[in-house]
């Protein structure tokens, strides 16, 4: 197997990207050959074990197009799909950043998918928007301020176990 030799200044050309990269986002620099291996702390969840589109079923391809994949929730394409309510309301998780930086990732998906069972458990028709941010549907004020609240209970009284690989 014949390997294909990179031109050296494509290789100072990313070395230097990259290690502008690293400056402002602290991430890993390349090798000599300027190949940047992945983060030990992969952000997306079993992506080793996603299987090729043309494999899926078409149940499957709309599950995964409109299904969180780390809380299992639906997402914002399915709340954007789905009918008009009569309420809407929106929250995020203060602190978040701060706590998958201080103890990766494996924890702020740990807190996400606790804030997802305990939104199911509450009763909320509940969609994962990004990140941090959720979007609940109802059918006034008052029933989603109530199932909030109710949420927000179960949560404190969850205790987060984080597994780490």
């Amino acid at each position: 197997m014949k390997t294909k030799q990179v031109p050296e200044w494509l290789v100072l050309l990313r070395l230097l990207f990259c290690s502008i990269c690293k400056r402002k986002t602290g991430k890993q620099s390349p090798d000599a050959n300027g190949v940047v291996k992945p983060p030990n702390h992969e952000r997306r969840i079993d992506s080793e074990m996603r299987r090729r589109v043309a494999e899926m079923s078409l149940a499957e391809m709309m599950r995964e197009l409109l299904t969180s994949e780390v809380t299992g929730l639906p997402n914002r394409r399915a709340f954007d799909e789905a009918d008009a309510a009569s309420a809407v309301a929106m929250s995020d998780v203060d602190g978040l950043k701060a706590l998958n930086d201080q103890y990766e990732y494996a924890a702020g998906n740990a807190l996400l998918r606790a804030k997802a069972e305990a939104l199911r458990e509450a009763g909320l028709e509940a969609y994962h928007d990004k990140g941090d941010e959720f979007i609940y549907r109802g059918n006034s004020i008052e029933e989603l301020q109530a199932n909030l609240a109710r949420a927000r209970e179960l949560l404190k009284a969850r205790t987060i176990v984080i597994s780490t690989k």
